[in-house]
C-alpha cells in the first residue's frame, strides 16, 4: 500500500543539505579514497514547488559539480504506480537509470 500522506519541506537552514554535502566531500577520510568515493543520488518525493525549487538550486550549483546527481521526477508517484502494475523490476530499472538524473553544476548526465 502507498502512503498517501506526503511530509512537505522542513524550515531547517536552506544550505544545510549543501553545506553537509561539501563538508563530507572535503573530509580527509574520504579525501584519501579519492574524488568519486562518495556521490549524492537526490530524487524528489512529493509535489512541493518549494522541492523542486530546492533540487534546481542544488543541480546549478557549481560548488557541488560531479557530486550531487538528482531528479524532480516524483519518486512516490513512479512508485505507486509500477505498484499497482505489480512491477517491482521495472520501477528497479527506472530508478537506477542513470541518464534521467542530471549533475550538479547544470550539466546533464551524458551516459
Amino acid at each position: 500500500m502507498v502512503n498517501t500522506h506526503v511530509l512537505q519541506p522542513t524550515s531547517e537552514n536552506r544550505n544545510a543539505l549543501r553545506d553537509t554535502i561539501l563538508k563530507c566531500k572535503t573530509s580527509l577520510a574520504i579525501k584519501a579514497y579519492g574524488d568519486n568515493a562518495v556521490v549524492f543520488l537526490i530524487s524528489q518525493v512529493g509535489d512541493s514547488a518549494d522541492a523542486t525549487t530546492f533540487l534546481r538550486e542544488l543541480q546549478n550549483n557549481s560548488s557541488l559539480r560531479g557530486m550531487v546527481y538528482s531528479s524532480t521526477e516524483r519518486l512516490d508517484e513512479l512508485r505507486a504506480k509500477f505498484e499497482a502494475q505489480n512491477d517491482d523490476r521495472r520501477y528497479t530499472a527506472w530508478v537506477s537509470n542513470p541518464d534521467l538524473l542530471v549533475v550538479s553544476g547544470g550539466y546533464e548526465l551524458g551516459i
